[in-house]
């Protein structure tokens, strides 16, 4: 009796041994379900299975700052190659291969805002990322933000404007603040279409700044406004060029 006792009570150990030494990588999220009924048993799988759904998440979160930064990465550097290997078909005069290196030093700079991006992602994710705040003037921020983008606004012919209204200072990470401008602004010139006006109005009351982005873009339509803010998100392209479009992109 004592025996068939025993067993019964190492059974479900067992059981838990097996599976936990089955999980791997690809199999994180699937629970052990090991038969116990004593409740020091449920509790050992409880705990089991969350530490699994942890490491889950993280892998998760490994797999995608993976896939994010691949896909980022692949335009600019496309771009580049092309471009150089374009340059190097034929000899070209000076004007030539200064409006090259132009183009090139564009795409190194977005390259390098990328990599910022995903920086600040991977902390994020880490749980690790401490914003810095300290009393900031959020119209200068802007306006640092509007020179670095007016060469690729003139460039499409897009008309950058700053409408500034109130006190203007708000306790923010200056660094986190410049991202979001730049990202929000960038965007809206991105997806402008020549002749077109981006406007960011910046409204300072109670102690706090507001910024509102708006274009002449083709905006998305109501069915994807809730996906704005999935991470790297797009739209599809052939939709948000459709003429009934309307919004502030």
């Amino acid at each position: 009796g004592g025996w068939w006792l025993a067993r019964r009570m190492v059974k479900p150990v067992n059981e838990i041994i097996d599976q936990a030494e089955s999980v791997e990588a690809q199999t994180l999220d699937r629970p052990i379900d090991a038969h116990a009924d004593l409740r020091e048993y449920q509790r050992l799988v409880g705990v089991l299975n969350t530490m699994l759904g942890r490491l889950n998440r993280a892998f998760e979160a490994q797999r995608r700052f993976t896939a994010d930064a691949s896909h980022e990465l692949r335009g600019p550097l496309t771009a580049l190659r092309g471009e150089v290997e374009l340059a190097l078909r034929r000899d070209r005069d000076e004007e030539e291969y200064r409006r090259v290196l132009a183009s090139n030093l564009q795409e190194i700079e977005r390259l390098s805002q990328l990599a910022e991006d995903l920086l600040t992602l991977a902390r994020s994710d880490a749980g690790v990322m401490q914003p810095r705040l300290q009393r900031t003037d959020v119209l200068e921020r802007v306006e640092r933000v509007f020179r670095r983008l007016q060469p690729k606004a003139a460039d499409k012919d897009v008309t950058l404007a700053l409408e500034p209204e109130g006190d203007t200072e708000a306790v923010v990470d200056p660094g986190l603040t410049d991202q979001l401008i730049w990202n929000l602004v960038d965007n809206a010139v991105k997806f402008t279409p020549a002749g077109g006006d981006v406007t960011v109005a910046v409204d300072g009351r109670d102690e706090a700044v507001e910024i509102r982005v708006a274009d002449t873009g083709p905006g998305l339509p109501p069915s994807e406004l809730d996906r704005i803010f999935d991470r790297f998100y797009r739209a599809d392209e052939s939709r948000t060029h459709h003429d009934e479009m309307s919004g502030t992109g």
